[in-house]
């Protein structure tokens, strides 16, 4: 009998083929070496991987046989590998942050900095539960995905950028609190202005840290003897691999679980972002923390070419209180310094900050009255600013603005009547929206009603006053094209028209 080529090689291919099988002792055990039920818990690394595969019933040949491995360093540069796919794939299956409330970037991007209806909204008696109802969509993440799956980190905002985030820490600061859950003053309804828990000092804040939340390239906002009311701050830091992994999640628990519905706490610092990286924040002296503890659980398997194969089975995530340390203890503990330049023990560096910008502190202390931009501020009533004005012991009105000319950063304006401010004289709409004097206006005449001064030392000295002014033009505010020796253009506010110079504020002397 004759055996065609065709039909040699057939026959090699079945010799061959039942050899590859059946008769390699080596192939047949690997087939025997089964990973039933066999997990990472913790870090995917060589080690642990090896460390479980040896556990189930695999010998280390067969473990190496598996990874295609001739040796240890072989061994090992495969694994790396592999976790670090499994790494990567795991991430795709992470919870965008755009599908947290799901209303698009310049949703998030304004709530972030402390806008939007979760901040501005408030119970009433008509919708006493209208918290729950707007965060009902994050309610169902908070159970359903917070700490079993990775909700990403929301850095197309700028508040979380890679270069707002060169430090490892994050902060939201509140000012007010909007509904009777958790702690705050807000006990009912109608919690438009209800104060949270007072936690921290605000020294200042610098608008070149976070001119998109500010919207001003360069203004200073400085905040002295608790003028900026009761804030409450709370954090965390992202150091560790895992941490930052899930830092999007902390970032969840921190801004939403514990902030929004967990206390009702809304709406920022003026001029400064409410939540974002430690860079873009106001400088404080503390804040509260929070810490995440993450297991991820690493399924091994074989697939059908005896291969192994490493994915992410399961994720524990929670969260703690940092052992009772604050923001700044629990980053000083993990990193064995401060952070830059954000903490204070108290804030007597306000004056070191301000001189070091060309202010000097007087002894006369300030009220703010109204100011507008990164300085806004609102009084109540006319009658609570006359009533201040009242008690000002030398009938001074201060207006600081950053980012006006080096004459009129700090102008003191000065009026010398024998009985009081005259009834009929608004003096904050003047100086706010309408500079205007004879004849538009009584009570108002230059070196006559009132004088202006560069300091205040002059200005309660008389001496130095400026020696030109003009006025009514109208929509133009103070102090139009006055200046200390003459004709000054483009220094002028206005709330209504817009303005060259908007950040500014205006002060009354304490008595």
């Amino acid at each position: 009998m004759k055996f065609t080529s065709l039909s040699f090689l057939y026959v090699l291919i079945i010799t061959e083929a039942k050899l590859g099988s059946e008769g390699n002792p080596a192939a047949r055990e690997l087939e025997s070496c089964e990973l039933t039920n066999t997990y990472v818990n913790g870090e995917c690394s060589y080690s642990n991987v090896k460390a479980s595969v040896l556990a189930s019933p695999c010998t280390e040949a067969e473990f190496f046989a598996m990874l295609g491995a001739e040796d240890e360093a072989e061994a090992t540069a495969t694994v790396g590998q592999m976790c670090e796919g499994a790494d990567e794939t795991s991430r795709e299956n992470f919870i965008p942050w755009s599908a947290v409330t799901d209303r698009g970037y310049q949703f998030d991007k304004e709530f972030f900095n402390g806008g939007t209806f979760f901040n501005e909204d408030y119970a009433t008696a008509d919708a006493p539960d209208l918290l729950a109802t707007q965060t009902a969509r994050l309610k169902q993440i908070e159970s359903t995905v917070l700490k079993k799956r990775g909700i990403s980190w929301p850095s197309n905002i700028e508040n979380f950028s890679d270069d707002s985030c060169d430090e490892p820490v994050a902060m939201c600061c509140w000012t007010a609190d909007r509904d009777k859950v958790g702690t705050g003053s807000c006990s009912g309804t109608d919690c438009q202005d209800k104060d949270p828990v007072d936690n921290t000092d605000v020294c200042y804040f610098d608008s070149r840290d976070s001119s998109f939340a500010a919207h001003v390239i360069d203004a200073t906002t400085v905040f002295p003897d608790d003028s900026e009311g009761p804030v409450h701050c709370h954090g965390f830091t992202f150091n560790s691999a895992s941490e930052t992994k899930y830092a999007g999640n902390t970032l969840f628990q921190v801004a939403m679980s514990y902030g929004l519905m967990g206390n009702g706490y809304v709406r920022e610092i003026q001029g400064a972002p409410m939540c974002g990286c430690i860079k873009t924040m106001p400088k404080v002296t503390s804040a509260g923390c929070t810490s995440t503890t993450v297991t991820e659980k690493w399924a091994l398997t074989k697939n059908g070419a005896n291969k192994l194969e490493i994915k992410l089975s399961a994720t524990d995530i929670s969260f703690g209180e940092c052992d009772g340390k604050t923001l700044e203890g629990e980053f000083q503990a993990k990193n064995g310094r401060s952070v830059n330049g954000n903490f204070f023990d108290k804030c007597s560096t306000e004056a070191t900050y301000m001189a070091a910008k060309g202010y000097k502190k007087t002894g006369a202390e300030w009220i703010p009255v109204v100011g507008n931009g990164a300085l806004y501020h609102e009084i109540k009533s006319e009658e609570d600013f006359r009533e201040i004005w009242a008690q000002s012991p030398n009938q001074i009105l201060r207006r600081v603005c950053p980012r006006c000319w080096g004459s009129h950063q700090d102008i003191y304006y000065r009026r010398f009547d024998e009985n009081g401010l005259p009834e009929d004289l608004d003096l904050l709409y003047v100086v706010t929206d309408y500079w205007h004097s004879s004849p538009s206006i009584e009570h108002n005449d230059f070196n006559t009603d009132f004088k202006l001064y560069s300091t205040y030392d002059d200005a309660v000295n008389d001496k130095n006053n400026w020696t030109f002014c003009n006025f009514n033009d109208r929509n133009v505010g103070f102090p139009r094209d006055c200046g200390p020796t003459g004709w000054v253009p483009a220094q002028w506010n206005s709330w209504t028209f817009n303005a060259p110079r908007r950040n500014v504020r205006f002060y009354v002397e304490k008595a």
